[in-house]
């Protein structure tokens, strides 16, 4: 898959992603890969709100010039197994134009293990509702 079609994917999910995610090990992949410089790399991990540290590391590879940082990031999170969820939704987010947020939204929530996420706080027991795909 192109950096360009994960990097829209990811926008997609960032929602998702930045509520269900610890960046810890993926962070330490990406800068094993030269993704992340030393100086962001321990920024973000001296983050101790798991969320602003997805976030952060987000946005930065949004604003990254890095022709493979999506690539990388996907490559991380595939070596997660407790991820699946997540590559489930990247792998299946096709077709974006043809459905509503709500629609792709619900599809990937419905595949997220709870148990899987020592990072989450939200008091919610699931994600009814939960609507925030940016077009």
């Amino acid at each position: 898959m192109s950096n360009n079609m994960l990097k829209v994917k990811f926008s997609e999910l960032h929602s998702i992603v930045v509520d269900n995610v610890n960046m810890t090990r993926i962070i330490d992949f990406l800068f094993q890969e030269a993704v992340l410089d030393s100086q962001v790399a321990l920024a973000l991990q001296r983050q101790n709100d798991p969320q602003r540290q997805c976030r952060d590391m987000l946005v930065m590879l949004h604003a990254s010039e890095n022709p493979r940082a999506f690539v990388k990031l996907d490559r991380a999170v595939r070596r997660e197994p407790h991820l699946q969820w997540l590559i489930d939704c990247i792998d299946h987010f096709r077709d974006l134009i043809l459905q509503s947020p709500s629609e792709v939204t619900g599809k990937c929530e419905a595949s997220i293990d709870r148990r899987h996420f020592p990072c989450h706080r939200s008091s919610r027991p699931t994600f009814q509702g939960h609507t925030n795909i940016r077009r």
